[in-house]
């Protein structure tokens, strides 16, 4: 979650910067950009998976969803979730691993502290994510397309 409004506040700083031609100019000053706040699980409101979240995606067992949503990616169902477990990023990984038995994995790499996977069923694909943080939990971000 720090990974996360780190990159956002870095996506603010940036996105405020330009190039200046070096000629001063009779513009108002932008106004300031508001800055990321991040938000203690204890005053999180709590997340849940859309209802028509597909059942064929495992969900890590005792996990809290810290976010869920819903979209369309050409006119067919895409789902993103991420969730937290303080089990470790290993445990996480191999149940995932046993848990999609009835999707290939159709690719894989490890980034620092993060798991990635791709993976393809007969209805869906699934990105997967497993990710070790910093502060002792695993956060799992899933990316699921319907067919």
């Amino acid at each position: 979650m720090r990974r996360s409004a780190v990159v956002l506040a870095i996506v603010i700083a940036v996105g405020g910067c330009a190039r200046s031609s070096g000629k001063a100019e009779d513009k108002p000053a932008p106004a300031p950009v508001p800055s990321a706040a991040r938000v203690e699980p204890a005053e999180a409101a709590a997340a849940s998976l859309p209802a028509d979240f597909p059942k064929a995606i495992p969900l890590y067992p005792g996990a809290k969803v810290v976010v869920a949503t819903r979209s369309e990616t050409l006119g067919k169902p895409a789902w993103a979730a991420t969730l937290e477990t303080p089990d470790g990023a290993d445990a996480v990984s191999a149940f995932y691993k046993a848990g999609l038995g009835a999707f290939k994995r159709e690719s894989g790499m490890r980034m620092a502290d993060t798991d990635m996977s791709v993976w393809q069923g007969r209805d869906y694909d699934l990105t997967l994510m497993v990710t070790a943080s910093a502060d002792k939990t695993t956060v799992i971000n899933l990316s699921v397309a319907r067919k």
